[in-house]
């Protein structure tokens, strides 16, 4: 069995927030810090772009990595672009 993605780098990142949120548990605000991830923005604009301490969006990071099962950022962007 093979799986094929065909994308369109030029094409607008379109990730599904409610999906995200029903296929590993996160609340509102950890989709939007893993969407934000995905679309390339680091924890620092993050916390700017949401009003929020750093270390915040940090502890929202972690929550991620925990109920996504991985341990670094980059994985943790695969599986967003995966769901998307």
């Amino acid at each position: 069995v093979a799986v094929v993605y065909l994308l369109n780098p030029a094409a607008p990142l379109r990730v599904d927030h409610s999906l995200l949120k029903r296929l590993y548990g996160l609340s509102d605000t950890e989709a939007t810090v893993a969407v934000r991830l995905a679309h390339g923005l680091s924890v620092a604009e993050i916390s700017e772009a949401l009003d929020v301490s750093h270390h915040t969006t940090r502890t929202h990071l972690k929550n991620l990595f925990a109920k996504t099962n991985t341990t670094q950022q980059s994985a943790l962007v695969s599986l967003v672009l995966a769901a998307s």
